[in-house]
């Protein structure tokens, strides 16, 4: 439970920070310090945000479905004819 609300929390994080990626900012001209002009957006750094935002969902589902498996795998094990080998 631990390890998924690890996972989600990083995912809010990451989408947090590809949302500020693409805010557009505005900076001081360098020649021109009462100019201000809008900052260039790093469309790189705001798609990394988003992969890395897909990856911990993607953790966090696999947590749970990993250990549901191994347990529905078991049980189902349990019930065949040579059940379940403790030894080879």
């Amino acid at each position: 439970m631990e390890w998924q609300k690890f996972c989600r929390e990083r995912a809010d994080y990451c989408h947090l920070q590809a949302q500020q990626a693409g805010v557009l900012v505005m900076v001081p001209h360098p020649l021109r310090p009462n100019l201000f002009v809008p900052a260039p957006v790093n469309p790189w750094a705001q798609l990394c945000w988003y992969a890395e935002e897909v990856f911990w969902r993607f953790a966090a589902g696999f947590a749970n479905g990993l250990a549901a498996g191994y347990v529905s795998h078991i049980v189902l094990d349990a019930g065949t004819p040579r059940s379940i080998p403790l030894l080879m």
